[in-house]
């Protein structure tokens, strides 16, 4: 019996990030999408546009695809929240009786923003207060700093949430704000660790955002050169050099938003498909770091060698 032959899909793929940042878990998902039976060039046409953590250029860009001549037949939101906002703002602006659909790589709850989306829910900021617990526990200080982005969806919401963490434990958060409203985010990460410095601050935590990640880098460097003890949101931090992660797996979440796009591919609803939660939570610890910390917060935790 001959192979059933796949007609060719097309997709845009919008990012929030920067191209070449993001390499390894852009390629999970081409790797996911390919086993789901989508490969170019056989039978998928991709375009990407990244934003280099610009909002406007972000909405620009969903624009772009929502309207692209012949239409898209899916649309993959990826590099956080803003991603997924935009692309299902311009979708239904486009065609508000059947919008293209949209498959989303992290978002920050279960709840879709709109009935044409779906995807993977990586619980991001909502483990900011859990993070913050776990930077305290293992190095206790007074005055923590904390890296913010003040631009992100759902920002006075989560920052409540982890100032009542932070009263709860007594601690002074000493905020530092990093958009590209300010200015280069590279200038102002290394302002920004070099200021809690010399205000004589040890430990920050860097809250889940895609442009902290899109730096990450330059975050660990200068957390590094300022010796200041950091937590932060995925393991890949760690990985380059940092001392603590704690949440779910970015991997895991660009594999499984690749099998989802699949689906859709496939001729599935967007809305008949659950967000599906990542549940894997890990705390990562630097090989280096962990013999600094108590010997009870190395149960359960996975020890990163980092560079």
């Amino acid at each position: 019996m001959p192979k059933k032959t796949i007609p060719t899909k097309r997709i845009g793929i919008l990012h929030s990030g920067t191209s070449g940042k993001h390499d390894k878990e852009y390629n999970k998902f081409i790797q996911s999408l390919k086993s789901a039976g989508y490969a170019q060039p056989k039978n998928l046409q991709i375009t990407a546009l990244w934003a280099k953590d610009d909002l406007n250029t972000l909405q620009q860009h969903a624009k772009t695809l929502a309207t692209t001549t012949p239409r898209l037949d899916l649309i993959v939101a990826a590099g956080g929240s803003a991603s997924a906002m935009a692309a299902t703002k311009e979708t239904n602006a486009a065609d508000p009786v059947s919008p293209i659909p949209v498959v989303f790589t992290t978002y920050f709850e279960l709840n879709r923003p709109t009935a044409n989306s779906t995807g993977v829910c990586a619980r991001t900021s909502e483990l900011d207060p859990t993070r913050l617990y776990l930077l305290n526990q293992s190095f206790p200080a007074q005055e923590v700093g904390a890296l913010v982005n003040s631009t992100r969806p759902q920002y006075n919401t989560q920052k409540v949430e982890l100032d009542k963490e932070a009263d709860r434990l007594g601690l002074q958060l000493k905020p530092e704000d990093v958009n590209r409203n300010l200015g280069d985010p590279a200038t102002l990460i290394k302002q920004a660790f070099a200021n809690w410095r010399k205000a004589s601050i040890t430990t920050a935590i860097v809250t889940a955002d895609p442009i902290f990640n899109d730096y990450r880098q330059d975050v660990v460097k200068a957390a590094q050169s300022n010796n200041i003890k950091a937590i932060y949101q995925w393991h890949e931090f760690v990985d380059d050099g940092g001392d603590l992660s704690y949440g779910t797996s970015l991997m895991e979440a660009y594999q499984l938003a690749g099998t989802i796009a699949g689906q859709v591919l496939d001729g599935a609803d967007a809305a008949s498909i659950p967000v599906q939660p990542l549940s894997n939570i890990v705390l990562v610890i630097n090989r280096t770091t962990a013999k600094l910390i108590p010997k009870a917060l190395l149960a359960g935790a996975r020890l990163a060698r980092g560079k």
